[in-house]
C-alpha cells in the first residue's frame, strides 16, 4: 500500500482544510514530517488510521476540533503489484454529538471507491459496516496490525531489543495474537474439561435409571408375547364361527319379516286395478281429440282471418278518401312557395354581382399594401446590417487592443524567463565544477595508503579515508538543476510560440477591420437615400382605407347571407311538401293494393273454410266424438284442450299407469325370490338368543387378549428403545472418557505457557533471520543478529573476526541500527497477514536525544533503507534532521486561524 493524497479538515488541531500530496512527498524515498511539539504531526498518522478504520490509534472519540461541528478525512492510496495494482479513495465525514455535557464524534457519511479502467472512481461501499469490512478485506489487516506494521511510535524504538525472554514472549504473543494458543487456549481447555466432566456425570446418572434393562429381559417379554398371540388366534377362530351362525339366523329373521310386508303391499295394489282401467280409457279419448285438434284449430283460424280482412277493407276505403283531400291542399301551397323562391333568387343574383366587384377592388388594395411593406422591410434590414457592421468593427478594434496587450505581457514574461534561464545555466556550470572537484578528491583518496598522510594543499595530517564523509547529495543537486534548466527552456519556447501566434491574429484582425470600414462607407451612402417615414405614413393611410372598405363589404355580405338563409328555408319547406305529397301518393297506392289483396284473401279463405268444415264432420263421426264435440262452430275448444290435450296431465296419467304396472311386476319378482331363498327353513327364537349370548362372551374374551397383546408390545418396544439408549450411552461414555484423557494430556503440555513459548521462538527466529539480512545490508555487511541458547539477542561483528557481543554493550548508534532492523523485520512479519505489502513506514521517534555523530549514523542508515518499493518517513522536531532529508513536510500552528498548516519543502 502506498499513500497518494490526504485531506484533513476539522480533526484535532486542523480546524481548516489541509491537503498533503504524498506522491510528491515520497518521490525521493526518504521524507520527514517536522514541527514543534503539539503542532499536529502525529495527527497526520491518526487521520490515515481514521480514514481506513474509522478510529484513531489513541481510541479517542472526541477528535473533532473544538471550533468545528463537523470533520472530514479524504484518503487516496494505491495497492497491489503489476497489473493487479488498484487505486482506492475513501472519504469519511463525522459530526459532533452531545451527551450529558460531553462531546463525542459519530459517523455522518462514508464512501469507498475504486478507480476503473477509464480513470473514473466508482463507489463499491457506502455504509460504515460495509466499508470497514471491505478495507479489512483489501488490506488483509486489522487496525492493530496496520498500526504495528507502518508506525514505530515514540519510546518504542529499542523496546524489542532490550526486552527479556518472558517480556519478549508476551510482546510477540500480543502482536501475533498468540493468546489463542496460550491463556485463551487454556481457558478453552478448562471449559472443554468441565463440559466433558458434566457429560460423563450426566450419562452415569441416566444409566442408573436403566439398571434392569438387558437382552435377557427383552427375550422373556418376547416369549410371553408369542404365547399370548397363539391364545388370541385360537379365540379368533371360535369368534368367527359363532359370528357366521348368528348372522345366518338374523338374516333368516329379516327375510321372513320382509316377505310378510311384500305380500301386504301386493294386496293393496290389486285394489287399485279398476281405477287404473279408467285412466287408460281417458288416455285413449285424449289421443283421438289430439289427432283432430289441428284441423279444428285451422278451421277456427281461417274463419277469424276472413272477419279481420273484411274489417281492414272497410277501414282502408275511409283512409284513402282522407289522403286524396290532403293531397289537393299540399299542391296549392307548393305553387305559392315556388313563386316566392323566384323573387329571392333574383335578389341573390344582383347581390353577388356587386360582391364580385368589391372583392376585386379590395384585392388590388391589399397587393399595393403588401408591396409597400416589402419595400419598408428591405429598408429596415439594410439599416440593421449597417448597425451590425458597426458593432463588429468595434469588436475587432477591441480584439486588436487586447492582442497588443497580450503580446506586450508575453514579451515581458519572455525576458524574465530568459534571465532565469541564464541564472540556472550559471548554477548548472557551478554544479558541474563541484562534481569535477569531488571526482578529483575521490581520485586522490583512492591513491593514498591506509594510516596517516598529508594533504597536498596545506600539508596537514589527514585521518583514515574511512572517516572522510563524501557529500551524497551532489548528484541529486545536479539532477535538480538540470531538470529545472530544461523546464525553463521549454517555458521560453512556449512563450515564443504564443507571441508568434498572437502576432498572426493581430494581422488578421487589422485586415478584417479595413474591409468592414469600406463596407460601412457604402452602406452609409445607401441609407441616406431611404425615406422610411414616408413609406410608413403611406402604409398607415392605405390600411385605414382598406379597413373602411372591408366594413362596407361585410355589411353587404350580411345582407347576402340573410337572403341565402331565407332561400334555404323556402327550399326546405318546398322539399318537405314534395316529400309529403310523394308519401301520400305512395300510401294511397298501397291502400288500393291492400284492398285488392283483402278481396282475394276473403274468396280463398271462404273456399278453404268450407272444405275444412266438411272434413271435420266426417272425422268426428268416424272417431265417435259426436256427443263430446257436436257442431265445430259451437264447441268450446279451450275447455276441450284443457280436459284432453294438456300434455302434462296426459303424461302424468301415463306415468301413474306405468308406475302401477312396474310396482306389481317388481313386487311379484321379490316375493318369488324370497320364497325360494327361505325354502323350508324355520326360525327358532330361543336358539338365536343362545347363539348371541355365546357370541358376546367370546368377543369379550378376544378384546381382553388384544388389550394384553397391545400392552405387552408397547412394553417390548419401550424396552428395545431403552436398550438402544443404554448401548449408546455406553459408547458415548467411552468416547467422552477418551476425550477427557486427551484433555488432561493437553493440560499438562500447556502448563506454564510452554506451547506459546514454542510458537514465539519460531516467530523470533523468522524475525531475527529477516532483521539480520536488513542489518547486513544497512551496515554494508559488518553486523548480523543472532540468538543464543537462552533466546537472547547477540550481535556478530563480521569486521572483527565474527566476534559476538551482547545487545546491552552496543553504542547508541549501533543500538539504533539493530533496533531499526528488528522493527522493520517485525513489521514485515505482521504484514504477512495482509493481502499486499505496505510501501511506507513511519518512525515517530524522539531523535532529540541523539548527538550529531549518532544522528549522522541514523540518517546514513535511513538513506540506505529506502527503495522504489519502500518510502521511509521521519516524524521529528529536531532541526538538524531537516537538512539531511530530501523532502519534508513542515507542520506549524497558525495562531491567527488557530489551525495546523502543512507545506512541502525541498532540501
Amino acid at each position: 500500500m502506498k499513500p497518494i493524497r490526504l485531506e484533513i479538515d476539522g480533526i484535532n488541531s486542523y480546524s481548516k482544510k489541509q491537503l498533503i500530496d504524498f506522491e510528491e512527498l515520497t518521490s525521493r524515498g526518504l521524507f520527514g514530517i517536522f514541527g514543534n511539539t503539539g503542532s499536529g504531526k502525529s495527527t497526520i498518522l491518526d487521520a490515515i488510521t481514521l480514514a481506513l478504520y474509522g478510529n484513531i490509534a489513541r481510541s479517542s472519540k472526541d477528535f473533532i476540533n473544538s471550533n468545528s461541528q463537523k470533520a472530514l478525512v479524504d484518503f487516496e492510496f494505491e495497492l497491489g503489484m503489476g497489473q493487479s495494482r488498484r487505486y482506492y479513495k475513501i472519504t469519511r465525514r463525522f459530526k459532533k454529538k452531545e451527551s450529558k455535557d460531553k462531546f463525542s464524534s459519530v459517523s455522518d457519511s462514508v464512501r469507498l471507491m475504486v478507480k476503473d479502467s477509464s480513470g473514473e472512481y466508482q463507489v463499491i461501499a457506502d455504509k460504515v459496516g460495509e466499508v470497514n469490512t471491505s478495507i479489512k478485506s483489501i488490506l488483509g489487516l486489522e487496525e492493530g496490525d496496520f498500526l504495528k506494521s507502518v508506525v514505530l511510535p515514540q519510546g518504542k524504538f529499542s523496546e524489542f531489543l532490550s526486552l527479556g525472554g518472558k517480556d519478549r514472549r508476551n510482546m510477540l504473543e500480543r502482536i501475533f495474537g498468540l493468546e489463542e494458543y496460550g491463556s485463551s487456549l487454556s481457558i478453552k481447555l478448562a471449559r472443554e474439561k468441565k463440559d466433558l466432566d458434566s457429560k460423563i456425570t450426566s450419562i452415569e446418572a441416566i444409566m442408573t435409571q436403566h439398571e434392569n434393562i438387558s437382552k435377557e429381559v427383552l427375550s422373556e417379554l418376547r416369549e410371553e408375547l408369542k404365547e399370548l398371540i397363539n391364545k388370541k388366534d385360537s379365540s379368533q377362530k371360535s369368534f368367527e364361527l359363532l359370528k357366521k351362525q348368528v348372522q345366518d339366523l338374523k338374516e333368516l329373521e329379516s327375510d321372513l319379516i320382509s316377505l310378510n310386508k311384500l305380500e301386504e303391499t301386493a294386496r293393496t295394489l290389486m285394489e287399485r286395478d279398476s281405477y287404473i282401467g279408467g285412466l287408460e280409457e281417458k288416455v285413449e279419448i285424449s289421443m283421438s281429440v289430439t289427432s283432430i285438434m289441428p284441423d279444428l284449430l285451422e278451421y277456427r283460424s281461417t274463419k277469424r282471418d276472413i272477419d279481420r280482412a273484411r274489417k281492414e277493407l272497410a277501414k282502408n276505403k275511409d283512409l284513402i278518401a282522407d289522403l286524396e283531400s290532403g293531397q289537393k291542399s299540399i299542391a296549392s301551397k307548393l305553387e305559392d312557395l315556388i313563386k316566392d323562391l323566384d323573387t329571392i333568387n333574383a335578389k341573390i343574383s344582383k347581390t353577388e354581382s356587386i360582391k364580385t366587384m368589391d372583392s376585386g377592388q379590395l384585392n388590388r388594395l391589399n397587393d399595393d399594401l403588401n408591396n409597400k411593406k416589402l419595400i419598408l422591410q428591405k429598408n429596415i434590414q439594410e439599416q440593421k446590417s449597417l448597425n451590425e457592421t458597426l458593432d463588429e468593427l468595434k469588436s475587432i478594434g477591441q480584439k486588436i487592443m487586447d492582442t497588443k496587450d497580450s503580446i506586450k505581457q508575453d514579451k515581458a514574461r519572455l525576458e524574465l524567463e530568459e534571465t532565469r534561464l541564464r541564472e540556472f545555466e550559471d548554477l548548472n556550470r557551478e554544479s558541474k565544477l563541484r562534481t569535477m572537484a569531488e571526482d578529483l578528491k575521490k581520485e586522490w583518496l583512492d591513491s593514498i595508503h591506509e594510516g596517516k598522510c598529508e594533504c597536498p594543499l596545506c600539508g596537514s595530517e589527514v585521518k583514515s579515508p574511512s572517516q572522510i564523509r563524501i557529500d551524497h547529495d551532489m548528484s541529486q543537486e545536479e539532477s535538480y538543476y538540470q531538470e529545472n534548466l530544461e523546464k525553463k527552456k521549454k517555458q521560453c519556447d512556449d512563450l515564443w510560440h504564443l507571441i508568434s501566434k498572437n502576432t498572426g491574429l493581430l494581422e488578421s484582425y487589422s485586415s478584417r477591420k479595413e474591409k468592414l470600414e469600406s463596407t460601412l462607407e457604402n452602406l452609409s451612402k445607401d441609407l441616406m437615400d431611404l425615406d422610411i417615414e414616408g413609406y410608413q405614413k403611406e402604409i398607415y393611410e392605405l390600411e385605414v382605407y382598406i379597413k373602411d372598405q372591408r366594413n362596407i363589404i361585410e355589411g353587404k355580405n350580411r345582407a347576402y347571407m340573410d337572403l341565402m338563409k331565407e332561400k334555404s328555408q323556402v327550399d326546405k319547406i318546398i322539399s318537405d311538401y314534395k316529400l309529403e305529397s310523394t308519401r301520400i301518393v305512395t300510401d294511397i297506392n298501397f291502400k288500393y293494393q291492400q284492398n285488392q289483396d283483402y278481396d282475394k284473401l276473403i274468396v280463398e279463405k271462404t273456399d278453404q273454410m268450407d272444405v275444412l268444415y266438411s272434413g271435420l264432420n266426417l272425422r268426428i263421426g268416424k272417431l265417435g266424438l259426436e256427443v263430446l264435440i257436436g257442431d265445430p262452430d259451437q264447441v268450446d275448444i279451450t275447455k276441450l284442450k284443457r280436459e284432453y290435450t294438456d300434455l302434462d296431465k296426459i303424461r302424468a296419467i301415463k306415468l301413474e299407469i306405468e308406475d302401477h304396472k312396474t310396482k306389481k311386476t317388481q313386487l311379484d319378482l321379490k316375493i318369488g325370490e324370497l320364497r325360494i331363498k327361505i325354502g323350508e327353513n324355520k326360525l327358532d327364537k330361543e336358539d338365536l338368543i343362545e347363539k348371541e349370548a355365546e357370541y358376546n362372551k367370546v368377543q369379550d374374551e378376544l378384546e381382553t387378549l388384544k388389550e394384553k397383546e397391545t400392552g405387552l408390545s408397547i412394553k417390548i418396544k419401550d424396552t428395545e428403545e431403552r436398550l438402544v439408549l443404554v448401548n449408546q450411552l455406553k459408547k458415548d461414555l467411552k468416547v467422552y472418557s477418551l476425550k477427557m484423557n486427551d484433555v488432561k494430556d493437553l493440560e499438562k503440555l500447556l502448563k506454564g505457557n510452554k506451547f506459546v513459548e514454542y510458537l514465539s521462538q519460531i516467530y523470533l527466529k523468522n524475525i531475527v533471520l529477516d532483521a539480520s539480512q536488513r542489518l547486513d545490508w544497512i551496515t554494508s555487511g559488518r553486523y548480523a543478529i543472532e540468538i543464543n541458547s537462552d533466546y537472547m539477542f547477540v550481535i556478530r561483528d563480521n569486521f572483527n573476526g565474527g566476534m559476538r557481543r551482547s545487545s546491552d554493550t552496543l553504542s547508541g548508534g549501533e543500538t539504533f541500527l539493530v533496533s531499526l532492523a528488528l522493527a522493520l523485520a517485525l513489521s514485515s512479519q505482521i504484514q504477512l497477514k495482509g493481502s499486499a505489502p505496505l510501501e511506507f513506514f513511519f518512525l515517530d521517534e524522539g531523535f532529540g536525544s541523539l548527538d550529531s555523530e549518532l544522528l549522522d549514523t541514523v540518517m546514513t542508515s535511513l538513506e540506505k533503507l529506502h527503495s522504489n518499493n519502500l518510502s521511509v518517513g521521519i516524524i521529528s522536531h529536531v532541526e538538524e534532521l531537516k537538512s539531511r532529508v530530501p523532502m519534508k513536510l513542515v507542520v506549524s500552528l497558525d495562531e491567527k486561524d488557530a489551525s495546523s498548516k502543512c507545506r512541502i519543502e525541498l532540501s
